[in-house]
């Protein structure tokens, strides 16, 4: 499924329940998606995912502190996210696509796969000792 370069699109809902690919990009005004019956099902071996280039905000993105039991930390954007307990906040309706996303990830071994939220209005980095940094306004570069 390919919804891309459509300038005046505000808002997606789609009834499918599989997929194989899916790439939503450069829709300018796409803030809102919804994929209500999208499952696991249907992925091959080297799905494709990109969405990317679109106006989905999240509110808020918690980043915490986790470590491995010897003591590391672990950092985001490794590929170790098995204590990762960061939250976003939006109301995009990316999540409704979660299942199939971590059935993609888990299905792929040979592509990159793409999900970018294009604003956040508030980052929060919580250190190890508990400290909390906040920063405001986050507007990041839409990849094209």
């Amino acid at each position: 499924m390919d919804v891309n370069n459509n300038a005046n699109l505000a808002s997606l809902t789609v009834h499918t329940k599989s997929l194989n690919s899916l790439q939503i990009h450069t829709n300018a005004k796409l803030a809102k998606v919804n994929f209500p019956y999208l499952a696991a099902a249907g992925i091959g071996t080297a799905p494709t995912l990109v969405i990317k280039g679109n106006a989905f905000v999240a509110s808020e993105i918690t980043d915490t502190y986790e470590e491995t039991s010897a003591g590391a930390e672990i950092k985001t954007g490794t590929t170790d996210t098995t204590a990762n307990k960061g939250t976003i906040t939006s109301d995009s309706g990316l999540k409704t696509l979660q299942t199939w996303i971590d059935a993609a990830i888990a299905a792929n071994t040979t592509k990159t796969l793409e999900v970018w939220i294009d604003e956040v209005t508030t980052v929060k980095t919580v250190a190890k000792d508990g400290t909390v940094s906040t920063e405001n306004g986050v507007k990041l570069t839409k990849a094209e």
